[in-house]
């Protein structure tokens, strides 16, 4: 459990099935629970989890053939990889600048870095990097390990950097997630959380994410993100939270499909 402060409110979160312990918070999150938590206000939350429990290869045989392949072509290029981690104040800043990057380009969020500062407080934030000659990293990935899982929170990669060309960065990247495995397997962890799971049909480039995540094996398992007003502050922020999202919801002519935030930071 950690907590930490985002406008105005004090936020107690929990972790994968982790027992709840008494705080004084105005909010409590529970982030992928087996169950929804009785009086809160829950979401399911798909991912895929890949069994660390098994040997090496194990969880090779579970990978397509074309990603095997993948990974023998990689052991070809002079890839380095630096393991996960306990995150230090140099990973921190150069993982920062990196994702920021990769998100403005994909018109994503930048990263909350107070959310990833109370990640590091807590010892539960690491990250990973694969560079190259050409570039110092090409991948990379950031992780909340917690109670035996290791879940992916944000990753990218440099594609097309300069002195790369495509198709060597879509190895490091997969090189990356599959070193990470191996990495966490070693370590005596029992999960590996490939961080979400679209579980619609309609958004192409969801079900794009999708498929690359399938080609390393595991199981799509549904579980619950809940919330949890702890104090009348909290209720009275829950309560609002619920007007905007109906006055959203009326502005939309069609359903929107299911979201799954692949790179999900704190709400």
């Amino acid at each position: 459990m950690m907590t930490y402060r985002k406008q105005g409110l004090l936020f107690a979160e929990f972790y994968f099935d982790e027992p709840e312990t008494n705080v004084k918070a105005d909010i409590a999150r529970y982030i992928q629970r087996s169950h929804a938590v009785p009086r809160s206000k829950s979401t399911t939350f798909f991912t895929r989890i890949i069994d660390l429990k098994r040997a090496d290869h194990e969880l090779l045989a579970d990978l397509p053939r074309d990603n095997r392949y993948t990974l023998r072509r990689c052991e070809k290029d002079d890839f380095g990889y630096s393991a996960p981690c306990l995150a230090s104040q140099e990973a921190m800043v150069t993982f920062c600048d990196l994702q920021d990057q990769f998100a403005i380009s994909k018109r994503l969020p930048t990263i909350d870095k107070s959310y990833y500062r109370a990640l590091s407080d807590a010892g539960m934030l690491q990250f990973s990097f694969v560079t190259t000659g050409a570039h110092p990293s090409i991948s990379w990935r950031s992780y909340i390990v917690f109670a035996g899982r290791a879940r992916i929170l944000q990753g990218g990669s440099a594609r097309f950097a300069p002195g790369t060309e495509g198709g060597r960065t879509s190895r490091a990247n997969v090189w990356n997630i599959w070193q990470d495995v191996l990495h966490f397997q070693k370590a005596g962890l029992t999960y590996y959380d490939l961080g979400g799971w679209y579980a619609g049909g309609t958004d192409p480039e969801l079900l794009r994410i999708n498929d690359f995540k399938s080609r390393f094996g595991g199981q799509v398992v549904k579980q619950f993100r809940c919330l949890r007003a702890l104090s009348t502050k909290g209720r009275l922020a829950l309560a609002a939270r619920d007007v905007v999202q109906r006055w959203r919801a009326a502005k939309v002519s069609t359903p929107e499909p299911p979201s799954v935030l692949t790179g999900e930071t704190c709400g």
